[in-house]
């Protein structure tokens, strides 16, 4: 699970057993601070290029990922390049694609 969706899950647990008991509250805020640990760290190698040109005319970036597995790791990488790319100029589209090539633990 994702470190976001734990927090998440663990925040609305802590709402759910915020009125019921201080016992069941510290074990949910436990589960919080303990989440973290079963993450790997990974190096993403995610390429931007131009589809029309074919993959050989694209730059790699390397990004590193926390996450507790390889496919995990990749759909948080490309969500990173893609969130930041310039893809209009104006009103017109540029013509940009992303792939992942390389998924190595750091």
């Amino acid at each position: 699970m994702p470190f976001r969706a734990v927090l998440i899950a663990g925040g609305l647990g802590l709402l759910a057993t915020l009125s019921h008991s201080p016992h069941a509250l510290a074990q949910g805020v436990m589960q919080m601070a303990n989440a973290p640990s079963d993450l790997k760290k990974f190096n993403v190698t995610v390429r931007r290029f131009d589809p029309a040109k074919g993959l050989a005319s694209g730059t790699d970036f390397v990004l590193p990922v926390d996450s507790p597995d390889e496919e995990h790791a990749v759909s948080a990488a490309m969500s990173n390049p893609v969130a930041f790319t310039h893809k209009v100029n104006g009103s017109s589209v540029l013509p940009v694609a992303f792939t992942c090539v390389a998924v190595a633990i750091r």
